[in-house]
């Protein structure tokens, strides 16, 4: 029992440093203070390409009893905002030279794989969890049954490439 606490106090002691590798509280602070304004221009960004490319996407005469306008503003929000968290994150991770999350206090790690788990999870808690926790999903369950699976299968097409590549690697070395 005294070296689990130990653990957990340890643990806790290398807060972003343990996670992140920042040697530094002010270097801590620092990537804080630097990617607030980064994570700002970024939703304007990709909100503002949402909407243009969207309002094209409504013009255009492409819609009929199945691919109707909603399901066409669906999937290109899915793309656009899902496509968008999924480069940030990436571009990030390279930032922060980690590919896979690191160990613990105890010394296991999960599986490189696993950090792509971390932005689907992230979307789909979001995207898919509000309406549930609200009840909003109530007003017309066969909706958002279909939202909910139109957002779980794009979400989960547009995760495989990264998940493909960082698996890759693995199966090679193990050849």
């Amino acid at each position: 029992m005294r070296r689990h606490q130990f653990s957990d106090r340890r643990l806790l002691r290398r807060g972003l440093r343990g996670v992140w590798g920042f040697r530094s509280p002010i270097a801590q602070l620092g990537w804080i203070a630097a990617a607030l304004p980064a994570v700002f221009a970024a939703t304007l960004m990709v909100n503002t390409l949402r909407i243009r490319l969207l309002i094209e996407l409504h013009h255009l005469d492409i819609y009929g009893t199945r691919f109707t306008a909603e399901l066409a503003h669906l999937i290109g929000g899915v793309v656009i905002y899902y496509g968008s968290l999924l480069c940030l994150f990436w571009w990030v991770s390279v930032i922060l030279k980690r590919r896979a999350p690191v160990a613990n206090a105890t010394g296991w790690a999960p599986p490189p794989w696993a950090w792509w788990l971390v932005p689907p999870a992230g979307y789909l808690l979001i995207t898919l969890g509000a309406p549930l926790v609200t009840g909003n999903f109530l007003s017309d369950v066969a909706a958002f049954t279909r939202h909910a699976t139109t957002v779980v299968l794009l979400s989960g097409a547009l995760s495989l490439p990264g998940l493909v590549v960082t698996l890759i690697p693995r199966s090679i070395k193990g050849s």
